[in-house]
């Protein structure tokens, strides 16, 4: 079983958590066998997930929105701005104060605000990583222990296993996330010191 800094491909991961279940693993997503099928079907939304829940330091990006039309009925906004495709999740917005921590919000592929009406807005966010080389040892950990949880009840339907693996994922994923954290340092978005770029 491959430790998580070896681990190369999404196949490497998910088979290492089947592994861990003892279960057999497969050879590509496209193979015909139950677990590939699991795999190939819940496999990307179960990574979306993990890794939007927590501002992962691989992940976290500062990026420039651009102002486009509000829609049609939104009464309670006053600017919308285009979300990238690759999004997961806006942690700051340039503007944003305690006091105005929920003057945005998130609607069909926008974000809409009251805080500017510039035609570009600074915003850090979670941004959806495909390239597993880009992935760190503790992000990884901690998605195949969901991963094992996610998948116990199709492959092995055994409740003391899945009671347990939520659990463990719960402890790991604490884990995974505190040491993460302490890679970084908390970061709030101002326009005085706005990076462009990672």
């Amino acid at each position: 079983m491959p430790a998580p800094d070896t681990i190369s491909s999404h196949e490497e991961i998910c088979n290492s958590a089947l592994q861990r279940m003892g279960i057999e693993p497969f050879g590509d997503f496209d193979e015909d066998s139950v677990q590939a099928r699991l795999a190939n079907t819940t496999y990307a939304g179960i990574r979306d997930a993990v890794m939007r829940e927590h501002p992962w330091n691989f992940a976290t990006f500062h990026v420039q929105l651009t102002l486009t039309t509000l829609p049609t009925g939104v009464w309670n906004w006053d600017f919308a701005y285009d979300l990238p495709p690759d999004n997961l999740r806006i942690l700051v917005v340039e503007g944003q104060s305690s006091s105005e921590i929920d003057n945005w919000t998130i609607s069909d592929d926008l974000l809409l605000t009251g805080l500017s009406g510039a035609a570009t807005l600074n915003v850090r966010h979670i941004k959806r990583i495909v390239a597993v080389e880009k992935y760190d040892a503790s992000f990884i950990e901690a998605l195949q222990e969901r991963l094992q949880f996610e998948w116990s009840e199709r492959l092995i339907k055994a409740t003391t296993f899945m009671e347990r693996k939520a659990e463990v994922s719960q402890v790991k994923l604490g884990t995974s996330r505190s040491m993460d954290s302490a890679e970084s340092t908390p970061q709030r978005i101002e326009a005085s010191t706005w990076i462009n770029s990672r």
